[in-house]
């Protein structure tokens, strides 16, 4: 069996409890969570779940949610918008060229300003700064893409799973009809779990 990335004997994050699970090498958990929430807390817990090779480094966990612009607000008002490339080099820690060479993979346009841009690249630009850090374990979320978008992004990442790492989706609901409804995409192979509110089920 493949190595175990991350382990989860069952945790709470922020007000959310996590169930157990084990993720190997190749494979791809998704987390169906129970209302839109920071994703903040949740991610921060899954980071800390990371287990290496006794007696070497903890696999690289890599958040690649959707981009946004967390400049202090004086500067958003005063500075214009980030472009993609900018913005990516900041948050993946990148020279300009490996900046560029990510976006090319994704096709964005490196001079995009990101309030330009809609839900579906500014998805893109969050798993292109992840990529660009070389993840052993992705985290990221389709929420804000549009049906098409979610199925190229998944797509995308099994593509990725088979060069060796492993996923973790968060999958969040939406209201229709009265209802809060999930909408899953399933990565072949994929493991779906249900992510509760505080308090914690009992586990046997």
């Amino acid at each position: 069996m493949s190595h175990v990335r991350l382990s989860c004997g069952g945790i709470a994050a922020g007000p959310l409890w996590v169930p157990p699970f084990d993720l190997h090498l190749g494979e791809s958990v998704c987390l169906h969570l129970p209302e839109y929430t920071d994703d903040a807390p949740l991610v921060a817990a899954l980071k800390g779940l990371a287990r290496g090779e006794e007696g070497g480094q903890p696999p690289r966990v890599v958040w690649g949610g959707l981009a946004w612009d967390d400049r202090p607000r004086i500067m958003r008002f005063f500075l214009p918008s980030p472009r993609a490339v900018d913005w990516l080099r900041r948050v993946a820690h990148v020279q300009h060229t490996e900046a560029l060479a990510a976006l090319k993979q994704v096709d964005l346009d490196p001079s995009w300003r990101l309030n330009r841009m809609a839900g579906n690249p500014r998805t893109w630009l969050g798993l292109a700064a992840a990529w660009a850090q070389s993840p052993d374990v992705l985290i990221f979320s389709t929420t804000g893409c549009d049906p098409l978008g979610q199925k190229r992004v998944i797509q995308a990442v099994a593509r990725w799973l088979e060069s060796g790492g492993a996923a973790v989706r968060l999958t969040d609901p939406y209201w229709t009809q009265g209802s809060l409804h999930t909408d899953c995409v399933p990565i072949p192979g994929c493991m779906c779990l249900k992510v509760e509110q505080h308090p914690a089920p009992a586990i046997h």
